[in-house]
């Protein structure tokens, strides 16, 4: 049974270590990125943990947004040494991330739960269509 977004959303929020590493993720990922391709990611994270927590109750969003399968930049320790928290760029990561957790973000990705960038094709994207683009990223929501 799918649980209550709303719900889902607020008790996610109030993990704090959860909403820093949601940012710092963003940050690492598409942080000089334009502001609809970090909503778009934002999104998708957000998607594919509330996705995941249907499949597991237990998930927590530091755990899916770690993983390397979704955010490669978690296992490269220079992008995430490279990340400076007083950078301008991060305060809107952060700013983002605190949007999609208050649930005043709107999902621009048609409930995207992965993406990839357009000079790159993992296996997993094999045969899939792509719900949405934004910059040089391809976003889905049929993966499973």
């Amino acid at each position: 049974m799918m649980r209550d977004r709303e719900m889902e959303i607020a008790a996610i929020a109030a993990d704090k270590s959860g909403v820093l590493v949601f940012a710092r993720t963003l940050f690492a990922t598409a942080g000089t990125a334009s502001l609809p391709l970090l909503e778009a990611v934002a999104n998708a994270a957000l998607n594919r943990f509330l996705y995941e927590r249907e499949i597991d109750a237990r998930a927590r969003l530091a755990e899916v947004l770690t993983d390397a399968g979704m955010f490669p930049c978690w296992h490269d320790p220079r992008a995430m040494a490279a990340l400076d928290a007083s950078d301008p760029g991060f305060g809107i990561c952060l700013r983002i991330v605190r949007r999609a957790l208050a649930g005043l973000l709107p999902d621009n990705t048609n409930g995207a739960i992965r993406f990839h960038r357009r000079d790159r094709f993992p296996l997993w994207a094999t045969g899939l269509v792509g719900c949405a683009a934004f910059g040089d990223y391809v976003f889905y929501n049929n993966c499973g």
